[in-house]
């Protein structure tokens, strides 16, 4: 699914998991992006930025607003279908926000992802690396995921 120029990849958090497993357990170098909706703009007028995005072996929506704009996006029926159907669809966000799962199935945000991700690298053998954050934070971390998985290399 495109989104202002930005291609997404429309997968579940297992799905993306899996695929990033096996992304690690490759020879193939590759990077991740999960551009969040304050990207998008940016994206849509600087071509480098949206070539870096769209250069990436997954394109992950990070967040409800790139899950509406794309939900919004495959409505048929045109422009002056679609902007009747504008505030409908924004409703949605709050009455119902399984309505816009579709063409993108799930929100890809850091915390929803990291521990389906992260045992998905543990089963395929992989090794994480923690960057960022302080001495301190990056030691509990390895702490509680470590607790967590056992197997996983850190």
């Amino acid at each position: 699914m495109e989104v202002l120029g930005v291609r997404f990849h429309a997968l579940t958090r297992g799905e993306a998991a899996r695929a990033i497993a096996h992304l690690a357990s490759s020879a193939e170098r590759a990077y991740i992006v999960k551009p969040y909706s304050e990207f998008m703009p940016r994206a849509a007028r600087d071509p480098r930025l949206r070539g870096l995005l769209n250069g990436a072996a997954l394109c992950l929506a990070d967040g409800v607003g790139v899950l509406w704009a794309a939900h919004y996006l495959s409505l048929k029926g045109g422009t002056p279908r679609a902007l009747l159907q504008l505030p409908l669809s924004l409703a949605s966000l709050f009455l119902n926000p399984k309505a816009v799962r579709d063409p993108l199935p799930q929100n890809m945000a850091g915390v929803d992802l990291a521990w389906e991700m992260l045992t998905c690298l543990a089963d395929a053998g992989a090794s994480v690396y923690l960057l960022g954050g302080a001495e301190e934070e990056n030691r509990r971390a390895r702490e509680r995921i470590a607790q967590r998985l056992p197997a996983l290399r850190i």
